[in-house]
């Protein structure tokens, strides 16, 4: 179901109890899903900034003279991570089911890879002893991890919402 919010047509929720008795959704008071562009900004702003934040990061530990570029590799896979990651928004936002499937498991992985570098007790040594720019890069991917984590729960929370209200197709 669509509604016209902010000038945009996004997907909708009702609000906690406001489906009426026939199964159809109320028109009134609804808000914006998780499924509008505007939802996912988050997401995206912080994960496109942690992705930006490996620039500066790449100049100070591996950067020189001898060594200009980047090894194909990393670059290979700092590059699939992030189709990855907008083959999975880009499927999600249009109600594709594999694009939700992608994108759960891009926040998934996400998610876990920082869980297990803070209960690895490793995030304790990468804020000490480095410049400041690097340690606002090591916080940017923090706050990125956390935000998937929160992003990761909030999908799966609102497709199980949409199973019960919609006829949403994942």
């Amino acid at each position: 179901m669509t509604k016209s919010f902010n000038g945009n047509s996004v997907f909708c929720l009702p609000r906690f109890g406001e489906i009426q008795n026939s199964g159809q959704l109320s028109m009134n008071n609804q808000i914006p899903s998780i499924l509008s562009a505007n939802s996912l900004r988050w997401l995206v702003s912080v994960t496109y900034l942690n992705y930006l934040a490996q620039i500066p990061y790449y100049f100070h530990y591996y950067f020189s003279s001898t060594h200009p570029l980047p090894a194909i590799r990393a670059t290979l896979l700092l590059g699939f991570t992030l189709i990855w990651f907008l083959t999975g928004v880009f499927g999600y936002q249009r109600g594709k089911s594999w694009g939700f499937r992608i994108l759960i498991s891009y926040l998934f992985v996400e998610a876990l890879f920082y869980l297990l570098t803070i209960v690895s007790g490793t995030f304790l040594a990468q804020l000490r002893n480095h410049p400041l720019i690097i340690d606002v890069i090591f916080v940017i991917g923090y706050i990125s991890g956390l935000t998937a984590t929160y992003y990761l729960f909030r999908i799966i929370k609102f497709k199980r919402i949409a199973a019960h209200t919609t006829n949403y197709p994942f």
